[in-house]
Formats: structure tokens, sequence, C-alpha cells
């Protein structure tokens, strides 16, 4: 057995803090964009709104294009905040926060926050991205997303498929040796599927697409 080295050490309670901070964001909507989330290695260099709370917040990109803002452009920082009003309103109500600032900082937070990186996605494009720093010590009460299908397309899980053969006569079948091949063809063949614990499923298999299909009586 090879050990695992080079592994991060995170303290349970911090741990658990991401594990609800990325199930909270993760597949919520904000002005029919859909929000994702990921813990950043450190923080961006952009200008930071300090909110009372300890939680800060940076606008990167808005409506696709980037943010340029200046620790002294309260004026901008308003129209700024006006436009990420959908988002920063979605971002409270799954963390159970408020993201009111009341200060603007072209450094980044003191101490060693938890950076996270928030990205509104409008198809595969994305829309808008803020940056999130929260204490590591802080107790949220946030709300578990609902169920994302969208984020699940790269997701894999082994699965066990099984082709239904083609009718051979006996003498042909018996003609057959290790390493022949039998042509199927691109129509669409017979085929069960099983994957985790669930009973097998039939359908139909195209190979063209390697889409499989249930019979429509199966959910």
């Amino acid at each position: 057995m090879t050990p695992l080295t080079g592994l991060q050490n995170i303290v349970p309670a911090e741990a658990q803090l991401r594990t609800d901070l990325l199930a909270a964001l993760n597949g919520i909507e904000a002005a029919g964009a859909l929000l994702t989330a990921a813990v950043s290695a450190q923080a961006p260099r952009l200008t930071w709104f300090l909110c009372p709370n300890g939680i800060s917040f940076a606008l990167e990109r808005l409506s696709g294009e980037p943010v340029h803002l200046g620790a002294a452009d309260g004026v901008r920082a308003a129209e700024c905040m006006e436009h990420a009003e959908p988002m920063l309103r979605a971002i409270e109500w799954a963390l159970g926060v408020e993201l009111e600032p009341e200060s603007l900082a072209g450094e980044t937070p003191a101490g060693v926050p938890l950076w996270l990186r928030i990205e509104a996605l409008t198809g595969a494009e994305t829309r808008d991205r803020i940056h999130l720093a929260i204490p590591r010590d802080m107790h949220l009460i946030a709300s578990p997303a609902p169920l994302a299908p969208q984020l699940l397309d790269d997701v894999p899980f082994p699965a066990q498929l099984a082709l239904s053969g083609p009718r051979l006569a006996p003498i042909d079948a018996a003609g057959l040796a290790e390493g022949d091949l039998l042509l199927l063809g691109e129509a669409p063949l017979g085929a069960t599927i099983t994957f985790l614990d669930r009973p097998p499923v039939a359908g139909l298999f195209e190979p063209a697409t390697r889409r499989f299909t249930p019979v429509a009586s199966q959910e």
C-alpha cells in the first residue's frame, strides 16, 4: 500500500464549513443564471467590499466584462453593487448572512479567511464572478441548494452495459474463436444497464452516439 503524502490538513470545523458553503451555493439561481462555487487557494487582487459581519466580497466580472474598481471609486462601487444585486441577494439567502458593505479596501482582507469563487453561468458562459472572504471560524446557517442537474453532466459513475448478441446459427457460432470480430452496425441495440445498487434497466443503446435510452415503461 502506497501512503498518501502532501494532503492538506483541515480541522473538522473548517471542513464542515467548506462543505456547508459549497452545498448551499452550488445550484442556486440568480436572475436566470445558475451559480457555482469553489474554494480558492488564494485571494485575487481586487477591490474588496468590507462588511461589518466579517465577510468581504469582491466583484471581478459583471455581464461578462471585467470590473475595474478602485478603493476611492464610491459612485462606481454603488453602480456595481446595484448591477450585482440579484447575485448578492441569492448568496445572502443561501448563507443566511447580509452583504451590506461599510467600506472599500484596495488590499485583501486581513487574517487568513476562506476564499470562495462564485460564478453565475448562462449556458456555458460566465456572466458574473464574485469572490467571498469568510472567516474560518464563522458560524453560518446555510440552506442546501436544490439539485441542479446541469452540474452533473461530467460526474462519472460506474455502470455495466450488457448488449444483446446477434442471433447466429449454431454452426456459425461454433466457428467463432478468440479475436474474431462481430460487426453489430449502427442501429440501436437491445441492452440493459446496471448502476449503483439498482436493478438492471432495459432499453436501447445507440453505438454511433453512445447513448442509452430506457424503454418507455421504465423511469
